[in-house]
């Protein structure tokens, strides 16, 4: 069988995965599972992060209710040069339908800010498993912000959308858990991107091992 057939082959198969997954019926599947809990409260990670300082942003009721989750941390860190980083997480016990992560590509153009960039580059950091994560430039008016965001689901670093609901249904049936993160960090782009991109390494250095301390193994 020559590779172009084999091709054919394996188009097909995913094809066929698709359409079951589609088929399958979410609501009843997911609400199974037991929830998982955070190990400890996302606010209980340290403010104080080798050489970053930070400070927790409020977040409103009505936002909590649209986000489907208390499980929030927002907290803008800033180091000794006054670079600034703001981290952002929202846990689920349990995800299901209508309580799950929501993408900052549809979040994010809602308050005026429009992708310019888009790349998916490898989490760098270890952790519980090799993945990737997405990278965006938003740009609104003449400001630019770098934006990475991944989705940390159970043991792994997940960027795409569509693989979250796979492995969703795959761990809700294999091991009946559904619990998940989205974890973004964000700078805003002062002078260049590459810049940007130097301030975020080295504040997720030393703040992705507190995270993972917090999340569920």
């Amino acid at each position: 069988m020559g590779e172009v057939a084999v091709g054919a082959v394996w188009r097909h198969y995913w094809i066929t995965i698709g359409v079951l997954l589609a088929a399958v019926p979410l609501p009843g599947l997911l609400g199974r599972n037991d929830p998982v809990p955070l190990r400890r409260p996302l606010d209980s990670m340290s403010v104080e992060l080798e050489g970053w300082r930070g400070r927790d942003e409020a977040i409103g009721e009505r936002v909590a209710q649209r986000l489907g989750t208390r499980d929030v941390l927002l907290r803008e860190y800033r180091d000794a040069a006054g670079n600034r980083v703001w981290l952002y997480v929202s846990y689920f016990a349990r995800q299901q339908q209508g309580e799950q992560s929501h993408s900052p590509k549809n979040c994010l153009p809602g308050a005026g800010w429009q992708p310019i960039e888009d790349r998916r580059v490898p989490y760098p950091f270890g952790g519980p498993a090799a993945g990737e994560m997405n990278e965006i430039v938003f740009a609104k008016g003449d400001h630019r912000q770098l934006v990475y965001y991944w989705f940390r689901e159970r043991d792994r670093i997940v960027a795409s959308e569509y693989l979250v609901r796979w492995y969703m249904i795959v761990d809700a049936v294999m091991r009946q858990r559904t619990d998940g993160a989205l974890v973004r960090v964000s700078t805003p782009v002062v002078r260049n991107e590459a810049e940007a991109q130097t301030t975020i390494a080295a504040f997720m250095r030393v703040a992705m091992p507190a995270l993972d301390a917090v999340l569920p193994e």
